[in-house]
């Protein structure tokens, strides 16, 4: 499709220079004649190389076709929801909830007691999966932006996370 595309491109263009040509040489300000530039150098593939010299349709849309120097090197973005993210992503927010269904339950058994003062009361669920996603942005940033320890914010969440469901397993079952 891309090289019929660049095919009708090139023999429109081809066209437009040939007639471009043939109302300079007229010039006697005939209907057909046109006080605009030819054709020819409006495009940028004129620029480079005037399509004229081309004899077939498939010379220009392979001349059309060809990767230019700036297409190649331009730089990708970063991609970041790929595996590590995505799992490091699903670990961070999982371990929010496993701690935070554990430390419910010992409080609601009256087993422990919750040792952080944001946390007390109602305010487990909203602060706690709150944390979890802000930590979330952060590293989506960090990795878009090509911070280099960009999963530090996931891997802290990670890592209190799992020291809250320890003690909340040694208070729910007494060992761990």
């Amino acid at each position: 499709m891309k090289d019929l595309i660049a095919l009708i491109l090139g023999i429109l263009m081809l066209n437009g220079v040939a007639h471009a040509q043939k109302t300079e040489q007229s010039g006697d300000g005939s209907p057909g004649a046109s006080s605009r530039p030819a054709v020819q150098s409006e495009t940028p593939a004129a620029k480079n190389m005037p399509l004229a010299q081309f004899s077939t349709p498939e010379q220009i849309a392979a001349h059309l076709t060809e990767p230019r120097p700036s297409a190649i090197a331009q730089p990708r973005g970063v991609r970041v929801f790929d595996a590590k993210f995505d799992g490091l992503m699903a670990a961070s927010l999982g371990s929010t909830a496993v701690d935070i269904a554990l430390v419910s339950s010992c409080i609601n058994a009256h087993t422990c007691r919750e040792a952080n003062p944001l946390m007390a009361g109602g305010a487990m669920i909203p602060v706690g999966v709150g944390v979890a996603v802000f930590d979330n942005v952060i590293a989506y940033v960090a990795r878009k932006r090509r911070v280099r320890p960009w999963y530090l914010p996931q891997a802290a969440t990670i890592g209190w996370h799992a020291v809250g469901i320890v003690a909340g397993v040694r208070a729910t079952h007494g060992k761990f």
